[in-house]
């Protein structure tokens, strides 16, 4: 099935499941699991903040924004923790990824980062890490290292690009 909410806020536990969530308004994560076959749509855009880790498990999908909503999720602190099989974040076309913190993806699980929009490590002079153990990095879109280092690549991943990489003077 499928439920639409006007706010989220996971700070600890689960959201799983096989179903659609979609979420109209504001997103926060400040810790917690997502896990189960279902998809979560990120429509009022979504703050990924706090120390705690935010952990995938199963093979959930989330969308940041879709054809019509021009969204903004903001990664300001907590590492990200792959554990299942097949977890995918889309970063979809007219979305923006905000990255103002020096946290990684990390774990044993598959991971796969889609950006068809704007990624940008805004902020942090130290390194952001899309790694972990099986993770795939695929860019159509635009990638912008403003502050700091931003590091693809996995032990047993890959990736693909057809779009841009823009890196700053003494940003690496």
């Amino acid at each position: 099935g499928t439920l639409t909410t006007p706010t989220l806020s996971l700070s600890g536990g689960t959201l799983g499941g096989s179903g659609t969530v979609n979420v109209s308004g504001a997103a926060t994560w400040t810790g917690g699991t997502v896990t189960g076959t279902g998809t979560t749509n990120i429509l009022g855009g979504m703050t990924m903040s706090g120390s705690n880790a935010k952990t995938w498990a199963g093979s959930r999908t989330v969308n940041n924004g879709d054809s019509a909503s021009a969204v903004t999720t903001s990664w300001t602190g907590g590492n990200m923790v792959a554990n299942g099989s097949n977890n995918t974040f889309n970063n979809t076309v007219g979305a923006t990824f905000d990255i103002s913190s020096d946290n990684g993806f990390s774990g044993g699980g598959a991971f796969t980062f889609n950006n068809a929009g704007t990624l940008t490590k805004s902020a942090g002079s130290g390194t952001t890490s899309f790694g972990g153990w099986i993770m795939d990095f695929n860019n159509t879109g635009t990638v912008n290292v403003n502050s700091g280092t931003l590091s693809i690549g996995a032990a047993n991943g890959g990736g693909t690009s057809t779009g841009v990489f823009n890196v700053a003077a003494g940003k690496t």
